[in-house]
């Protein structure tokens, strides 16, 4: 069995299903090992690693370290273009190169979660069970097969907490609210990598008779900037809980000190400034992603009593 690249190329035979995470990241070591063990956890055979820090904080980084394949990746330098030499955003151009590495190295599925995202699956052991029942298994719809699944954000509220504390994200705040923006996972011969214009907003777009199907097995043919949302998807079959806020003091460093992955300071001015209203605290209880973690990696168990959430 041979995957075709229906834009022209050929994928070799894949021997064994992989999953993996490309990660793009700027200083966020403190987050790093609990994302790391839940994610491997899972599943996810693998993570590419794109640290767009300055200094290449995660050089030296070496917890988990047969599992991750971690770059360096500076934030407006020349090599940050398409291969049309046209300039393009920084997360852009990161995940084009995440999807021809994939490619390379023979994975079948490809994932594009930050740190803050922990995916839970509700009927699948595994997140290769997950993409074998959910896209595999849809090889045909109306002359098309499955290319990427997409997946719902649960976001995390800050449970009005203050202070950054040393205890697990997932721990920390089990209080959020359903949103209908999305992220997928995808097969990276789905993608409509020769494109132009290579097009990712949280989810792929696809290469000619390739699908967009959600978690719950809804076909999605949403266009422009509505690629990053699925107003009907469902939370039943996974959910991506997205801890967006943390406390207060980790809201204002995110926005204000560390700033983003394009390495960009004080683009949430308002934020910066005093002017924005609190992140709201989240109103629906959720600790699936905490009760995945403790159960799979009993060492968090340590956390179970702790009182001190900030």
């Amino acid at each position: 069995q041979r995957d075709v690249d229906t834009q022209g190329g050929i994928a070799t035979k894949k021997k064994k299903e992989t999953a993996r995470i490309c990660l793009m990241v700027k200083h966020a070591e403190r987050y790093l090992k609990e994302w790391l063990d839940y994610n491997l956890a899972i599943g996810f055979t693998d993570i590419h690693v794109l640290d767009n820090s300055p200094e290449f904080s995660l050089h030296n980084w070496t917890y988990q370290r047969d599992k991750l394949r971690i770059e360096h990746f500076i934030p407006n330098v020349v090599n940050n273009v398409t291969d049309a030499g046209e300039a393009q955003k920084q997360q852009q151009y990161g995940y084009k190169h995440c999807v021809e590495q994939a490619r390379a190295d023979k994975i079948t599925w490809l994932a594009t979660f930050d740190v803050d995202e922990f995916l839970v699956l509700h009927k699948h052991d595994n997140v290769l069970d997950f993409m074998r029942d959910t896209c595999s298994a849809r090889q045909q719809h109306n002359g098309s097969s499955c290319g990427q699944i997409s997946i719902n954000w649960f976001t995390m509220g800050s449970s009005n907490r203050t202070d950054y504390v040393n205890v697990p994200v997932t721990r920390r705040f089990q209080y959020g609210r359903f949103q209908n923006t999305v992220k997928s996972i995808v097969d990276p011969w789905a993608v409509a990598l020769k494109e132009k214009h290579f097009r990712w907003s949280h989810t792929f777009k696809l290469a000619p008779r390739r699908k967009w199907f959600s978690a719950n097995g809804q076909p999605v043919n949403n266009r422009g900037w509505k690629i990053m949302v699925h107003e009907e998807g469902t939370l039943d079959v996974a959910a991506l809980h997205h801890y967006k806020y943390l406390s207060k003091e980790e809201w204002h460093t995110k926005n204000c000190v560390r700033g983003d992955v394009m390495g960009k300071q004080q683009e949430m001015k308002k934020i910066c400034n005093g002017r924005a209203p609190e992140p709201f605290a989240g109103e629906v209880f959720n600790d699936d992603a905490w009760q995945v973690l403790r159960s799979r990696v009993p060492s968090y168990q340590q956390y179970d009593n702790v009182q001190e959430l900030g």
